[in-house]
């Protein structure tokens, strides 16, 4: 018996310790209401069960990031075709990248597993597919090295960011990926001089409109944010359920 409860003291101390690192608060909410309604020993039992619950969870969740890896998998195999003159291979593995592209998302939402790390995770993919082609582009002359640098710095700036404020107005940066899908899309259909100019003109435009626009949005935020600080009252260090 004393086995049983020293594991299921064990038990309600790693979920509290979860649930107050991992930022759970509706899921804290509950657990407090639950602590102070039921009995001690059906209280370890609830515990349990969300323990598990949130283990299988999380073995859910990986599904969609198990779909975005896919076009990590597919760079090589367009590389190859890239190197060896095959466009249509390169055309075919490109469409079923944009398959997977939207197919994560919808999967994401569908079994209620979208969290902000799969987000990142998805972003970071696209970056790596998204480079790795534009790579094979400047190699083969069709564009300068400059664009690659600009790709690289629309993506840092979005996630980090996104990681450093919650609410961006950003109308234009979560197209970034989509837009230059397109102009890989184009680029490999039409591969003329009109083509690389249009790229070389509009995504640059695209990227500088989305930066002053997100940066324009975290200035806003931060002073909301250091007025409200300002002006809200500190909570009293008794008022939570589980403190730190």
């Amino acid at each position: 018996m004393a086995d049983k409860r020293k594991v299921s003291v064990q038990i309600r101390f790693e979920i509290l310790e979860y649930l107050f690192f991992a930022g759970k608060n509706q899921l804290r909410t509950h657990i407090c209401r639950k602590a102070t309604a039921t009995s001690y020993d059906d209280f370890l039992k609830h515990l349990l069960y969300l323990k598990e619950k949130g283990f299988a969870m999380k073995k859910i969740a990986l599904i969609p990031s198990g779909i975005s890896s896919l076009r990590l998998a597919a760079l090589p195999l367009f590389l190859y075709s890239y190197s060896v003159g095959n466009p249509l291979a390169c055309i075919v593995i490109f469409g079923l990248a944009q398959v997977t592209d939207l197919l994560d998302g919808y999967v994401a939402r569908k079994i209620k597993a979208a969290s902000k790390a799969g987000a990142y995770f998805d972003a970071v993919t696209d970056f790596v597919f998204i480079t790795g082609i534009f790579a094979a582009f400047t190699i083969s002359g069709y564009y300068p090295v400059w664009i690659m640098l600009l790709i690289a710095a629309s993506f840092g700036q979005f996630i980090v960011s996104s990681l450093r404020s919650k609410k961006l107005y950003d109308p234009l940066g979560k197209y970034i990926g989509s837009v230059l899908y397109i102009a890989i899309g184009l680029t490999l259909l039409w591969p003329t001089p009109i083509i690389f100019a249009v790229v070389e003109v509009g995504f640059p435009a695209f990227a500088i409109a989305s930066f002053v626009t997100r940066m324009a949005s975290f200035t806003s935020n931060y002073r909301r944010t250091l007025l409200i600080q300002k002006v809200t009252p500190q909570p009293h260090p008794g008022s939570n359920c589980i403190t730190k």
